[in-house]
């Protein structure tokens, strides 16, 4: 008999509806948890993969921008080089190395230059 009313005491106690409560909370926080850690799971590398694409954008943007004032500065230079003679000539003896029938050419070369060249 002691023993029937000691089962009945546990299924008592089970059947509490306010331990059911508590276990209710701690089903519901953990299955919460739950989820936090798979969204977090699923979608932490594609954010840090965002982040990676974001930077690489930014990089592009500014080589594209780079790229636009060098267009630019070519069109200037373009435009020069088609209505003036005077910077012409000086393209040519400046950049190409060029002089006029009768003169003579002379470059300076810097030491550092002469010493790399001569050492193997």
């Amino acid at each position: 008999m002691a023993r029937l009313h000691r089962k009945r005491r546990g299924l008592a106690a089970l059947l509490d509806p306010q331990k059911w409560g508590v276990l209710y909370k701690f089903a519901w926080i953990g299955i919460v948890a739950l989820f936090v850690v798979v969204i977090v799971w699923v979608f932490l590398p594609r954010i840090h993969r965002l982040g990676e694409l974001q930077e690489q954008a930014e990089k592009t943007r500014g080589e594209i921008q780079q790229s636009e004032r060098g267009i630019e500065e070519l069109k200037l230079k373009q435009i020069r080089l088609k209505s003036d003679p005077q910077f012409v000539e000086e393209i040519a003896r400046e950049e190409l190395g060029w002089a006029k029938p009768g003169e003579h050419v002379l470059k300076v070369v810097p030491r550092n230059a002469e010493q790399d060249t001569t050492q193997p």
